[in-house]
């Protein structure tokens, strides 16, 4: 909690230092309704948690809540990966394809040697020399 405080006090410190409380105020109430509410609603189920017998039923109430706000936010959160995917590999894009080609070629080749080897296995008569391919192992 203390950690939490001193932060808090830095940013304070930070925003007056800079001149910039307005600014900070209206980021704070664009922002802070929706994770207020539901940091209230997560500090009353964890809240209940501390009775010993409904342990159980806060944890999964704690699983919903986080649920929920995964599932509001489902399409900001994937286009966020999206966003830090495309920036990452933006350059990096036309040689993963060749290097995907590449790859793609070399199985082909590998499966039909490996393809006309079985091939003249089962045509000189298998492994063994009875045809059971058990025996030559």
């Amino acid at each position: 909690m203390i950690f939490i405080a001193l932060i808090i006090g830095a940013i304070l410190i930070v925003a007056a230092i800079r001149n910039s409380q307005g600014a900070l105020a209206t980021a704070l109430t664009t922002d802070a309704p929706g994770y207020v509410i539901w940091a209230a609603a997560i500090v009353a189920v964890g809240a209940i948690g501390f009775v010993p017998d409904l342990k159980p039923i806060s944890r999964g109430l704690l699983a919903l809540i986080v649920l929920v706000i995964f599932l509001r936010n489902y399409q900001t959160i994937i286009s966020g990966f999206e966003t830090v995917d495309t920036s990452s590999t933006g350059s990096t894009s036309s040689t993963s394809s060749s290097n995907t080609s590449t790859a793609i070629s070399n199985f082909v080749t590998a499966s039909s040697g490996l393809t006309s080897q079985m091939s003249n296995a089962q045509s000189s008569g298998g492994f063994g020399s009875s045809g059971d391919p058990v025996e030559g192992f």
